[in-house]
């Protein structure tokens, strides 16, 4: 699967959901998710860890920013079994949570 992110700075919520369902997109409904970002290299604000947890499926992202182009942002994803031990794992090495 291929995920891209993009923020939209002026529209209308509705018109854009419309027009990405138009063009294939799918409706997953609404998700409360849990995460955290720690930074892999103190002050380098284009790589960061971050476990999250979606209700029916709890992941472990390294991310890499190349540019600002909707596609500039590389993931490498896995699964994990729980988002409570990732964080304490990720506690070990010294990581610190930036942002929850």
């Amino acid at each position: 699967m291929i995920e891209y992110e993009a923020e939209v700075l002026d529209g209308e919520p509705d018109a854009g959901d419309r027009r990405i369902l138009d063009k294939g997109g799918a409706d997953l409904g609404d998700v409360l998710q849990c995460r955290y970002v720690y930074d892999i290299e103190p002050g380098d604000a284009s790589r960061w860890v971050r476990p999250r947890d979606t209700g029916d499926q709890v992941t472990l992202t390294a991310k890499e920013i190349d540019s600002d182009a909707i596609g500039g942002t590389r993931e490498t994803e896995t699964t994990v079994g729980d988002f409570e031990t990732t964080k304490t794992l990720l506690g070990k090495p010294g990581y610190v949570p930036q942002a929850y």
